[in-house]
């Protein structure tokens, strides 16, 4: 269906956009059943969701600027396009990246609406599919601080004739992100993490802080070890590592002791973030003293305690940390995004290491199981799905699927680092290639 609305739209897409326009030429949306809804104001529905509102769209999109606090913002979605229509009148605005994921919503609103401001040079339009050069830098653009989301884009993916799901879980992590930090952020929270932070602080202060490690210490590669079942599964490939003439660096959490000691291998760093670990979880007695102990500020201060060998507190990117940073400065406050491979893969570039590799960091649950060589006597939500590197769909929950797009969000941060997945069975992480080099 051609318009004059459509054709003077894909006009301006073809000379500022041309990717975008040929996959909106191509895009077929004849299997769209939709309306026009009246009340203040006029707007579309498709399946019977609104693409904006029908009162205020100045107010709508006041609210999603609402949520940023800068002049360039990263709109995932387009709705009708009333939200860009108005931020363009903001005189401070730079910037308006709209990344385009359902061609649905754009084609039908190019086919009925006109779209002149498309030639407006502070509006950047970026074609988002699972085959684009630059698809990690995109996902990065999703967790900064002045990105939102368009409501009608992401609910209609489930009637578009698209292939998505890789992307639709990673919008969802975003939306995640927001409902987390509500919850650290309230008022019952602050103060439980001020009450650790004033009962660690005694013992802190006559410790190390990790700058001391940081600044003295380089490794060209590093091994970060998870707890999850490849970590089982690729155990003879790490054990070859660990004879290396010039090994990697081993870095693990205290959930990958099981699978390792078990084998003989000792982690050289052994890092520690999560503050229910309980020392009497720790086999301190099995590390020589030439092993390092890595823990967050709020790790239980027994195992502070109980440490033979090095150790070093940090502090994590979160803003629950700057009063302690404060008190105890850090140059280098780590990276978290709910898992502890997030702040060992932030430690590992902070090393210098050219090569990053991760072993156990599955995202998921291969098998339906949770950690190796452990028999977990919980339930784990195991609701969602997510994609392995063999193309196959295995279980994982909201949770891991988030901490997944955090370590991507690492990788698009310092793409200089050569990224190794050794496992295909666990998450497929953008941006980390396999041993046989593919992507």
């Amino acid at each position: 269906m051609s318009t004059e609305f459509y054709n003077s739209n894909i006009a301006i897409l073809k000379h500022r956009f041309p990717e975008l326009a040929e996959a909106i030429e191509q895009h077929d949306i004849s299997h769209l059943e939709f309306e026009v809804i009246e009340r203040q104001c006029a707007t579309l529905a498709v399946n019977g969701i609104q693409l904006s509102s029908a009162y205020d769209p100045v107010e709508e999109a006041l609210a999603y600027r609402s949520t940023t606090s800068g002049n360039i913002y990263h709109m995932w979605g387009f709705g009708i396009g009333s939200v860009p229509e108005v931020l363009l009148n903001d005189k401070n605005l730079k910037k308006i990246h709209i990344y385009i994921y359902n061609l649905d919503v754009i084609k039908l609103v190019l086919t009925l609406m006109p779209k002149p401001w498309f030639d407006d040079e502070r509006i950047a339009l970026h074609y988002v599919h699972k085959d684009m050069s630059n698809k990690l830098k995109a996902l990065e653009c999703l967790f900064v601080s002045d990105s939102f989301i368009i409501n009608a884009d992401l609910h209609l993916l489930k009637y578009a004739k698209l292939d998505l799901s890789w992307l639709v879980h990673r919008i969802e992590n975003r939306l995640l992100t927001e409902v987390v930090n509500r919850s650290h952020t309230s008022k019952e929270g602050w103060e439980k993490l001020n009450k650790i932070d004033k009962s660690n602080y005694p013992l802190l202060k006559n410790m190390p802080v990790i700058d001391h490690l940081i600044e003295s210490n380089h490794f060209r590669e590093v091994l970060c070890v998870g707890a999850g079942p490849s970590l089982d599964a690729e155990i003879e490939k790490v054990k070859a590592l660990a004879l290396k003439p010039n090994r990697p660096l081993f870095m693990a959490p205290s959930t990958a002791l099981n699978a390792l000691l078990k084998h003989g291998l000792k982690p050289d760093i052994l890092f520690i973030m999560d503050m229910g670990v309980k020392a009497e979880s720790i086999p301190f007695n099995k590390f020589p003293k030439t092993a390092t102990l890595i823990g967050s500020s709020r790790i239980q201060k027994d195992i502070f305690e109980q440490w033979k060998g090095k150790k070093y507190y940090c502090h994590m990117v979160d803003e629950t940390f700057d009063d302690i940073n404060e008190r105890l400065p850090s140059k280098y406050r780590l990276s978290v995004m709910g898992s502890v491979i997030h702040p060992m893969t932030n430690l590992a570039i902070l090393f210098g290491a050219k090569t990053i590799r991760f072993v156990g960091c599955d995202f998921g649950f291969p098998g339906e199981i949770q950690h190796a060589s452990t028999v977990d006597n919980y339930e784990i939500d195991m609701s969602v799905t997510i994609e392995n590197g063999h193309g196959e769909i295995i279980k994982s929950s909201p949770t891991y699927r988030l901490f997944c797009s955090g370590i991507e969000n690492l990788i698009a941060a310092s793409p200089h680092v050569d990224y190794i997945n050794m496992s295909r069975i666990g998450a497929k992480i953008i941006g980390a290639r396999y041993e046989d080099g593919e992507k």
